[in-house]
């Protein structure tokens, strides 16, 4: 989402119901990805992953593994799909 800043998070109210926070704890990054890439930080009580410093989310859309459809939502949402 290009309005977050690093460990910040900009998505509120709506913005969530399609774009729910993605939280994980001791995430084990594919091979592709560090293991150090991946952290977190604490958002109003609420533990938010994140990947480069940069908050990660599901899309409310996305049904199946890989799936990409809010990729380019409004020309601020961005996803890449790692499998």
């Amino acid at each position: 989402f290009t309005n977050d800043g690093p460990n910040e998070s900009n998505c509120e109210g709506g913005c969530l119901d399609a774009w729910p926070i993605f939280s994980a704890q001791n995430i084990v990054a594919p091979s592709v990805l560090s293991n150090g890439d991946f952290s977190s930080f604490n958002n109003d009580g609420t533990t938010h992953a994140t990947f480069q410093t940069r908050p990660l989310y599901y899309f409310a859309n996305d049904n199946t593994r890989g799936d990409v459809n809010g990729h380019q939502v409004n020309s601020v949402w961005f996803l890449e799909s790692v499998q």
